[in-house]
């Protein structure tokens, strides 16, 4: 039998920023140009409002490259400006949700979708009308999380919602590499 959740699952939608193929995520949403309704990110934001009923769609976040948080010093910040500007990553981002918004609010489809829902649980019917699809906030309601435990303080001061503190509670982690190193080196001696 499946359980239902009590709430919806909410979830992001990982853009990279820094075109590291190292890095996982969905090319930025830079301009109206780039807005064509095939574009990933609306296409993948598309399809989470009109046929995942048990998922509310919160946010964009990235993982930037390391060079990009570090170029920004909290000491030396005057404004939000200065920040964004300095780490091309945030810019990138919160470029991409306001361009996302525009596009969702012009989305035909999505709007119908989100209109027409009996499916969908009322709570994110009424937030995607509400916030998403209508109103002047160029944010649409939708979070940004962008930073982690080395640029925390950077990253909120530049607007995000959510920071990754996981090494900063937890140590840093193995790289991928070595992780699989340690597991050969632990097959071949139980064997």
């Amino acid at each position: 039998r499946e359980e239902k959740r009590p709430e919806p699952l909410r979830v992001y939608i990982q853009i990279n920023t820094s075109g590291e193929e190292a890095k996982s995520g969905i090319t930025p949403l830079l301009d109206e140009g780039s807005a064509s309704k095939d574009h990933p990110l609306l296409e993948l934001t598309r399809h989470i409002l009109t046929s995942c009923p048990h998922i509310r769609f919160s946010g964009l976040m990235t993982i930037g490259a390391a060079q990009n948080s570090q170029t920004a010093d909290a000491e030396k910040v005057q404004s939000r400006e200065d920040i964004i500007k300095a780490n091309p990553d945030f810019e990138k981002l919160i470029t991409s949700r306001r361009m996302l918004v525009q596009a969702l609010r012009k989305d035909e489809q999505v709007n119908k979708a989100v209109s027409d829902s009996s499916s969908t649980d009322a709570s994110i019917t009424s937030y995607y009308q509400e916030k998403l699809l209508s109103g002047d906030d160029e944010t649409g309601g939708l979070e940004l999380s962008m930073g982690m435990s080395a640029d925390m303080e950077i990253a909120t001061m530049a607007g995000s919602d959510n920071v990754r503190v996981g090494s900063e509670c937890f140590g840093s982690r193995t790289t991928r590499d070595e992780a699989m190193k340690a597991m050969e080196e632990e097959l071949k001696g139980s064997a």
